[in-house]
Order: C-alpha cells, then structure tokens, then sequence
C-alpha cells in the first residue's frame, strides 16, 4: 500500500485518536471529521487531551468537514449506499464524536462512545445518553448489528446499548453512588460491564463523599 492515497476518518480530536494524522498528509491523502463543534476540534491544543499525558500532537489540516448523514462511499468510482459509511453525530464523550455506520457489514464504528469493561470519560451525560439512544435507534434496523469500539473490544453486539443506557439514567437520576470521585468533582459509575467518569449530581456528591473520603477512594 505504499504510495496509495488514504482516506483518513477520525471520530474526535483525543490524541489517541488523531495523533497518526500527520503520517497522512501527502498528495490524495483526506483527512476527515465531524462538523458539529469546529471550533472544539480544531482548538487540539486545550482539547486533544496530549498534554495531560505528556504527548505531542503534531499539527494537520482537516480536509473535508462531514455533516450528519454524509457518506463515505468505499468505492468513489461505483458509488453504492451499502458499500459506505453513512456518518452519525454522537456527541456525550467529546462535542465533536461521531460513529459511521456500516450496513453491508451489519457494523458501526462507534469510537469512544461505547466501550465495556474501561471507563469512558463523558464530558455531557445528556448529550451521551442522547447519542446512546440514537444509535440504539439506528442499530434496531440492521438485524445482528455490531459495535467497534474504540478501544477493548471490535464486535460488542449492539443490543449492550440498552445496558449502557440503564447506567446512564441511573447516573442522572441520582440512583446510582459513584465508586470513587476525583477532587474535580467527576466520579465513576459502573454496573460490572460498563463504566462511565462524569460530572457527579449534585445530590450524590454530598452523600457520598463522607464514605468516599473515608474509605480513601478520592482522587486527586
């Protein structure tokens, strides 16, 4: 494949996910994103999360924005609907998340959205559970659908969504204590196959904070 042009597709601007974009700059290379929030992928130095973890992000041009229901057709000389990755907004983990769906496969790349067993940071739980349920919708149309996560795990069987969304709601709901929270006021929630770092309600950081301090389970 050297020498080929490459289509380069990234689900958000975290460092993990765009820091190989400067291998792809050369001629009839693409590198393309999401449109929702510009101002946040573009602004890669605050957003990028590379500095937290002492990484450096080399710099690189967006070449084609993608708007909600754009597709990415595998084949541009014989474009076909079934042979393309149809784009969907999921923001809730970063503004400017998407997923790609791809129906000739029965698969949606969902990047960090969704994934089990590590937590998920989400900068937004209504928006995350907004983005849940829309690709909970999605994935109801397309018979034995799989996740591909951006990270653990490539063929999470889509009907997982509905026990993301149960933890989610008790998130907001205030039903569900955090296992720990950091002194940024964030705290994980887990079920045992899912975990999500987030804003704590209000209501559940003043009860649980006592045991959490206690129990040394602050994070600093």
């Amino acid at each position: 494949t050297e020498g080929w042009p490459y289509v380069v597709v990234c689900t958000h601007v975290h460092f993990d996910h765009v820091g190989g974009n400067c291998e792809f700059l050369g001629e009839g290379c693409e590198i393309l994103m999401g449109s929702r929030d510009k101002a946040y992928t573009t602004n890669d130095k605050a957003n990028s999360l590379a500095a937290e973890s002492n990484a450096v992000l080399k710099k690189f041009n967006v070449d084609r924005w993608l708007t909600e229901g754009d597709r990415i057709f595998l084949n541009p000389a014989d474009p076909d609907d079934a042979e393309s990755l149809e784009v969907v907004f999921t923001p809730g983990h970063t503004p400017d998340s998407i997923s790609l769906v791809y129906r000739a496969q029965k698969r949606v790349f969902s990047g960090d959205l969704v994934y089990p067993y590590t937590c998920v940071y989400v900068e937004d739980i209504s928006e995350y559970r907004a983005s849940i349920e829309k690709l909970m919708k999605v994935t109801e149309s397309i018979p034995d659908c799989l996740l591909s996560c951006g990270h653990v795990e490539d063929s999470l069987p889509h009907t997982t969504l509905e026990t993301l969304l149960s933890l989610v709601k008790q998130v907001e709901s205030s039903e569900l204590l955090p296992t720990s929270i950091e002194d940024t006021g964030n705290g994980e929630f887990t079920d045992g196959f899912f975990s999500i770092l987030c804003q704590v309600p209000m209501k559940i950081y003043e009860e649980a904070l006592p045991a959490i301090h206690q129990e040394g389970r602050l994070r600093r």
